[in-house]
């Protein structure tokens, strides 16, 4: 077989077939159904090209948008469903491009060789070397089309044979039957086309013919050799019958390179207005006049079955992906693989014989067709076909009666919204799937019993809920005799750690000036493009004062970008010199990242009942077939194949893709008669055929809100609903319906795509639920039993095709920092020597002493443009500000329009006139699901919601959007040190723990221990004496932490104590999480070891505050927008409704540490969320206060410009003592940001508490005969600074029957008077004495000291 494979290689060229999936619109012109009522039908959109003159950079031209959201039907009553034009009458074919081309790369330009040589290995365009290797790069699409169309008669009635098709022919004949009598193709009762489309050529209007309807054959394009102002004159594509059509020749020149980023248009790959005769065919189904000696009129297709086979192809091997040039050194199989693809096992092997430089050939089929188009008489004006379903329609009569809209902070949060909303009492509308999906909301969104999956399932929610910013880096210390396994970092020495330390400074100093030298070029950009957009407004005196302006702004950000650059230090050149100098003295050094910054997400809209068109294994590589195929069903006798003359590609079609262009034909000829040749042919099935119904794709979302802002003093922060999470809400006592805050709105708009990745999404997030989350609480849909392995992947299989839609509403938040997204122009260009400054932009630039320079610094700043003077501003700009640096609002959709590929548009929103009273257009109430972070409060009557346009009823038609902060920021949490003048963060390899607390039940007395596990001494709470068996050793006393001595200071008050035991106490009860590091016996007699550290909280930004970008309502000096900087947000440590959270208690302290008097703590205020609120029960001298009112904190920007950036990070810190447990994270919340947790190393807990080993006293206990006599050989005598568990611990001397706890391993210290002093042996536990033996006499009272001998946590199994 192999001889042969090589036989057939030299003899038949191969090429790779990859499916694309085709899609219908069937156009009938003047016709309208008038049994559906308008508002419950969808209408075609107009066909409106992208204004390309709004690329030009003058003012009043220029745009932020070339592209015009859908446009309302003027009038309910003229709803068209069709394009009414009879020049648009017809079949509109679009096929969906492939993955491969779909997908780009890029990479930064220090990485720019190795993203060159990926390009070169992934079929990606590299002929433009000077190609900038940050720039995303796409590979060409195929740029010829051939389209082979089959056209044969409707049967009537079913299953009778085959009609030939019916025409109208002009003239006054009408409804003509195909006599089938004239110069027919070998089939009488099938009719054969071929079409070919150019989607390289460029046309102007004066190569167009006057009878061409351009905006139905071909596409809107930017012509780089054409100025944009005749942009608007030049086309792209061309549609011709195959036999009239000039071939390309053998040696074609390089096509056009077309991408699906093409035109400025985010959209021009799927969107079929938009990209005719490109990626989309459009068949007005006519034909020439068979007649002998016929007039040159053309006849048209009335009834006929229709079916379509589309092949397309690269022109050149150069701009094919899959063609490996054999310098390359790659196989095939690695070029597959490079693309996303792979070769479907079952129907073609892929053998090592066939040749590398195989070409692309991609295809799709469309069959059966079925096209009712009587002609239109005076006796039926309105004739349309009543054979045909309209999904668009479905969906529009879902709006109308339940607005099946929900609105949440991610996909999954906006999901269940919508799945509550269907719940009816204890029983649920939805369907089974709907009902696994609430129970796994339950696993997500509730406290769950697991201390692992809760705080796994809190942090899948954070992250869903925020965008992070990038990685930067830090470093860390790496030593080379590292002991494998171990938690603890390497301890440098002194003059490692403060070079160490210096590097980090200044590795976070170069972080911060890359950032606000980026954000310094987004200004220089943002200051040209307002003063391009403004510069021919107003009187000549504005003119010139603008002028001035901008060229004092740009000359100071070009000195700012040169100076953070190169100028004098700290400078990123002098930093990074510095940066290598240490890393290269220091040595082994680890990289590491920074704490990331984030930023809230837009909300995420959700459709249901929109389900994706898209294939469900999108997100997979695409399956792709050899041809010829290794695996084909038997010929059906009925048929014979080909049933064409292949001689029609003869000098039309390159030689290699003949016989597979031959071959897909004839299966699509046997498809559209229900066999099947090829047995796993991707897409042949379903989505190949028409199944009676017109087409439907979703593509976009176009909405409209109006914005109203609600002042942040009417808001708080703390627990919000039934489950107590924090968060933000507006006060009850809150009026919102007020003139001030109905006047303080914005008019926010956009358009956001339908992306094919929404159910494999919710397929991914279910899976991490199932992965984090205990498999026990993962309940079937009868809410007890487990679900089953079988259910999980039914669920995850249905997640894909779920009948829902989500999609974030991108560019709110930069709409209020009157900022906008969109397709517009930019100053720069790719050229063939890399990036380019266009010259419109030095034209204008000249006014501003504007160098190429300055405008090449803009690269990577240029996606959004400043409002200028182009968005209008409807809030009175004297009283009301429209820059708005937090979100604390509410809004209501004005627009909500789905637009599928075809222009078919579903209203979400109606606009009602009445000609009558002179209202309207009026846009009708949409009332969407809120999910929980969204939802707006009640008034105090419980029935109507607190909005800011009040309603009668229970209906809510608002969107709350609760006060966060729109730019990067992080919480940072570190544990401190006091270091005068400030609070210094920890290294990673310091101790932060100042000492250990243990609480002695038996004894009621607090027990201190260093930080090395080391006894320190015993506080009694209840006044009682104190007896040990050793004195307290004062070196250990006096080399405690100052903050740990203070604390020993204040336990020397006795209501200060026991109040501060009493409320430890209450807290160790509430907690309910337990460990396994925890000691049995330890959690059983004693309690909890707690550790005594200080840690500090700070909300920093990541770029300087934003300011106000809009001319057309600048700052009023007498308005002036909040200060993101003196906001007061919400702050809470630790959660008392979380079981698993690791705060006790804490104390506040300054933020800086004075030189001589060293820290200052207030221990006067033991804050916890347990402590006792009433006056009554509070001990005197007590210093716990429940915590009733959250904290509060500040943002900060530090400069990176600072001569101490050190100094610069502890800005608006604040600092506390807490007392906290060693192996739970406290968690900290602000609601602005992911929840910020802080939790000791593992490693203290080695050095600290695994070596702890509590004692208490006590007797006298009777044991029966005698004790042990003293040994006083001195490895039995117990020292003064013994330690059980290393070279100190005495030898055991025996056992007694002392009763014990049954859990754990003790000792017992029985002391014994040795030559007028106090002695003590170290006997063992009897295990076996766990009650009264009833011994014969004589019994021995004694007494001494019952000491754990395994210390509080569980050794390590290895190390044991």
């Amino acid at each position: 077989m192999g001889d042969a494979k090589k036989e057939q290689v030299g003899s038949i060229p191969y090429a790779i077939q990859i499916p694309m999936k085709l899609d219908v619109y069937l156009n009938y012109g003047r016709r309208l159904y008038v049994d559906t009522p308008s508002q419950q039908r969808a209408y075609i959109a107009p066909i409106s090209a992208p204004d390309f003159q709004g690329l030009q950079m003058k003012s009043g031209l220029v745009q932020h948008d070339i592209f015009e959201d859908t446009r309302q039907a003027p009038y309910l009553c003229s709803t068209d469903r069709y394009r009414r034009l009879d020049s648009r009458k017809g079949i509109y074919l679009h096929w969906s491009i492939p993955k491969i081309y779909r997908s780009g790369i890029a990479g930064s330009e220090s990485a720019s060789d190795v993203v060159n040589r990926q390009k070169q290995l992934g079929g990606f365009p590299t002929a433009n070397a000077g190609n900038n290797s940050s720039t995303l790069t796409f590979r060409p699409i195929p740029t010829r089309w051939v389209i082979w169309r089959a056209i044969r008669g409707i049967s009537t009635p079913p299953n009778s044979r085959i009609q030939t098709p019916r025409v109208q022919a002009p003239l006054g004949l009408t409804d003509q039957f195909w006599p089938g009598t004239f110069d027919l193709p070998r089939d009488p009762q099938t009719i054969h086309d071929c079409f070919i489309i150019e989607s390289d050529c460029v046309r102007s209007t004066d190569a167009i013919p006057p009878t061409e309807d351009v905006e139905v054959t071909a596409s809107p394009y930017v012509d780089p050799t054409t100025s944009i102002e005749q942009q608007g004159q030049v086309f792209l594509g061309r549609a011709s019958s195959l036999d009239s059509w000039t071939a390309d020749g053998l040696n074609p020149p390089e096509p056009i390179q077309i991408t699906v980023a093409q035109a400025y248009n985010p959209f021009f790959a799927d969107y079929q207005p938009q990209n005719s005769s490109v990626l989309s065919f459009f068949d007005d189904l006519s034909l020439k006049d068979p007649t002998p000696g016929g007039s040159s009129a053309p006849w048209y297709y009335t009834e006929a079955v229709v079916s379509y086979t589309v092949m397309g192809y690269h022109v050149t091997n150069n701009a094919d992906p899959l063609y490996v040039a054999t310098t390359l050194g790659q196989n095939l199989n690695e070029r597959i693989a490079a693309c996303g693809l792979k070769v479907d096992p079952l129907s073609s092997v892929l053998d090592p014989d066939y040749p590398a430089n195989m070409r692309t050939l991609c295809y799709g089929n469309m069959l059966n067709i079925i096209w009712l188009c009587p002609p239109i008489d005076g006796t039926n004006p309105f004739a349309c076909p009543n054979r045909m379903a309209y999904p668009a329609d479905t969906l529009q009569q879902s709006f109308q009666k339940t607005h099946p809209v929900s609105v949440g902070t991610n996909a999954l949060d906006a999901l269940f919204a919508w799945l509550r909303s269907t719940e009816t009492g204890s029983e649920m509308t939805t369907d089974e799937i709907r009902r696994n999906l609430m129970k796994l909301q339950t696993l997500i969104l509730d406290i769950n019993d697991d201390i692992d999956s809760q705080l796994q399932a809190e942090d899948l929610l954070a992250t869903n809920n925020f965008i992070p910013g990038p990685n930067e880096v830090c470093w860390h210390f790496q030593a080379p005799n590292a002991v494998p396994g171990s938690t603890q970092s390497i301890i440098p020495t002194d003059d490692q750690a403060a070079k160490l330390r210096q590097l980090n400074v200044a590795q976070a100093q170069l972080n911060a000036l890359n950032r606000a030298c980026d954000q310094a070029r987004a200004q220089l950009w943002a200051t040209f493009w307002t003063y391009m957009a403004d510069r021919s407004n107003g009187t000549a005196n504005q003119q010139e004062q603008r002028l001035t302006n901008a060229s004092l702004k740009i000359g100071a950000l070009r000195s700012q970008i040169s100076d953070d650059m190169t100028g004098a230090a700290p400078s990123i050149s002098s930093l990074t010199q510095t940066v290598d100098q240490l890393t290269g003295v220091l040595g082994l050094l680890q990289a590491g990242t920074q704490q990331r910054f984030y930023t809230q997400r837009d909300p995420t809209l959700l459709v249901a009942g929109l389900q994706s068109q898209w294939p469900t294994d999108w997100d997979q590589n695409t399956t792709v077939r050899l041809n010829p195929a290794s695996n084909q069903n038997p010929n059906p006798n009925t048929f014979q194949l080909p049933i064409f003359d292949p001689d029609v590609w003869q000098g039309k079609v390159p030689l290699l893709f003949q016989q597979p262009m031959t071959d897909l034909i004839s299966e699509s000829v046997f498809g559209a008669n229900d066999y099947q040749i090829f047995k796993s042919a991707p897409y042949f099935g379903v989505q190949d055929r028409y199944e009676g119904q017109q087409g439907w794709f979703p593509l976009f979302v176009e909405w409209e809100v109006e914005y109203y802002h609600i002042p942040f003093e009417l808001w708080e922060f703390g627990p919000q609903g039934p489950e107590a999470r924090v968060g933000y809400s507006l006060k009850s006592e809150a009026t919102v319906a007020t003139e001030n805050i109905q006047g303080d709105f914005r008019i926010l708009t956009g358009r956001c795509p339908l992306l094919p990745q929404t159910g494999a999404v919710l397929e991914s997030t279910l899976k991490q639920v199932f992965s984090k989350i205990n498999p026990n609480e993962q309940f079937g849909p009868d809410g007890k039993t487990p679900m089953t392995e079988v259910q999980k992947v039914e669920l995850l299989n249905a997640a894909r095709t779920l009948d829902f839609s989500a999609t974030s509403m991108s560019g709110l938040t930069d709409q209020l920092l009157t900022q906008m997204q969109g397709s517009h122009v930019t100053p720069l260009t790719n050229g063939p020597n890399g990036l380019e400054v266009v010259q419109d932009a030095l034209d204008v630039g000249k006014d501003l002493e504007m160098t190429q320079a300055d405008f090449l610094m803009m690269q990577g700043q240029t996606t959004i443009t400043p409002f200028a003077s182009l968005i209008d501003i409807p809030a009175d700009h004297t009283k009301y500000t429209p820059f708005k640096p937090c979100i604390h609002g509410q809004f209501r959709f004005t627009k909500l329009n789905v637009v599928d590929k075809f222009g078919q548009v579903v209203r979400g929103i109606e606009s009602m006139s009445d000609v009558s009273k002179s209202i309207g257009p009026t846009p009708t109430a949409l009332f969407p699901c809120l999910g929980d972070s969204y939802s707006v409060e009640p008034n105090p009557d419980n029935v109507t919601a607190n909005v800011v346009l009040p309603r009668t009823d229970s209906l809510c038609n608002f969107v709350q959007l609760p006060p966060s902060i729109n730019q990067n920021a992080r919480v940072n949490a570190a544990f401190v040190s006091p270091d005068p003048p400030q609070w210094r963060q920890l290294d990673e390899w310091e101790n932060p723990v100042r000492g250990w607390l243990v609480i002695n039940q038996a004894n009621i007395s607090l027990q201190v221990f260093s930080p090395d596990g080391y006894f320190v001494r015993e506080f009694a709470v209840d006044n009682q004496p104190i007896t040990r068996p050793f004195p307290a050793d004062n070196n250990l006393v006096s080399g405690l932490d100052p903050i740990m001595q203070d604390l020993l200071e204040q336990f020397a008050n006795p209501g200060w104590i026991q109040g501060f035991f009493q409320t430890v106490s209450q807290t160790v009860e509430e907690v309910q999480a337990n460990p396994s590091s925890y000691s049995e016996s330890m959690l059983s007699v004693l309690g909890r070891p707690l550790a005594v550290t200080a840690f500090s909280i700070s909300l920093e930004l990541a770029d300087a505050p934003m300011s106000n970008q809009c001319t057309v309502a600048p700052t009023d000096p007498s308005v002036e927008p909040t200060d993101l900087l003196s906001y007061d947000f919400g702050l809470k440590i630790g959660d008392k409704n979380n079981v698993f959270d690791g705060l006790y208690g804490f104390f506040t302290a300054a933020p800086t540490v004075d030189p001589k008097q060293g820290a200052q703590i207030n221990w006067n205020s033991f804050n916890s969320y347990h402590a006792s609120d009433s006056a009554e029960q509070q001990i005197p001298g007590d210093p716990s206060r429940r915590i009733l009112a959250d904290l509060t904190i500040q943002p900060f920007y530090p400069d990176p410009h600072a001569t101490d950036f050190s100094m610069e990070l502890t800005k608006k810190q604040k600092v506390f003592v807490g007392i906290i447990d060693p192996f739970t994270a406290v968690n900290i919340y602000t609601a602005l940001l992911p929840i910020r947790q802080l939790k000791l190393p593992p490693w203290t807990i080695e050095n600290g508490v695994s070596k702890i080993s509590t004692f208490f006293k006590l007797g006298p206990v009777l044991v029966p005969g005698d004790v042990q006599t003293f040994n006083a050989d001195p490895t039995y005598v117990v020292a003064p600074n013994y330690r059980l568990g290393d070279a100190t611990e005495p030898i055991q001397n025996g056992t007694i029957p002392v009763p014990a706890i049954g859990m754990g391993d003790w000792g017992w210290l029985q002391p014994y008077w040795v030559s007028g002093a106090t002695k003590y042996n170290l006997l063992g536990v009897d295990p076996a004495v766990r009650k009264p033996g009833f011994e014969p006499v004589p019994y021995t009272a004694v007494e001494g000291y019952l000491q754990q001998k395994r210390p509080f946590s569980k050794p390590d199994p290895m190390n044991s």
